[in-house]
């Protein structure tokens, strides 16, 4: 990032999660939209150096303040929900067009979408003949989350009142289905053998 106009000095933080925010600040006066091109060109140039993951995840770059204006919290009326649906919910319906929205320059969460951990029994990979990285390409091939088309989008004749984008929902949304996804080697076999 080094040569950018009116950069005074960068800061940065990571957590146990594996997010990490590096926030340049800039001299006063300095076009945040000219600053923000520039980041991001910068950031272009790197990019075939970082790790394939945070390439295939992708880098946002936001013009904000480091101050929080407001917080906001979420509760399940009914106790139907606990902590990590609501969180999920949160993050995957709430988190990116409250970020769309004309003023804001970054939401944060305090949560996190749903993750799993998978431990591997290295006796049934070996009676498999099959390695962990294996398992986690097969695994990386069925949690892609694709688009399922748009509701209310060309080629329609009409203008719709509505329009919605949908995805359709991966095929390890949860830990129950997971381990029906089949895994391929030399012969077909199912991810709960090496579990």
């Amino acid at each position: 990032m080094n040569g950018l106009d009116g950069l005074m000095y960068m800061s940065s933080t990571s957590d146990a999660a594996g997010n990490a925010s590096i926030t340049l600040t800039f001299e006063t006066g300095t076009s945040p939209d000219i600053a923000q091109v520039q980041v991001q060109n910068k950031l272009q140039l790197a990019m075939p150096s970082l790790p394939e993951a945070v390439q295939q995840q992708g880098i946002s770059v936001d013009k904000s303040s480091s101050n929080i204006l407001m917080v906001a919290a979420f509760i399940s009326d009914n106790g139907s929900l606990n902590q990590y649906d609501i969180a999920d919910y949160v993050a995957s319906n709430i988190k990116d067009p409250l970020s769309r929205t004309a003023g804001v320059g970054s939401v944060q969460l305090f949560g996190s979408e749903y993750a799993m951990r998978i431990w591997l029994d290295p006796q049934k990979l070996n009676k498999y003949n099959l390695v962990p990285s294996d398992v986690i390409s097969q695994i990386k091939v069925q949690n892609n989350q694709i688009s399922g088309g748009q509701l209310g989008g060309m080629p329609q004749a009409a203008r719709p009142a509505t329009k919605r984008l949908d995805h359709c929902a991966d095929a390890s949304a949860n830990a129950g289905r997971i381990w029906q996804n089949p895994v391929e080697s030399s012969a077909r076999w199912f991810a709960s053998a090496a579990a």
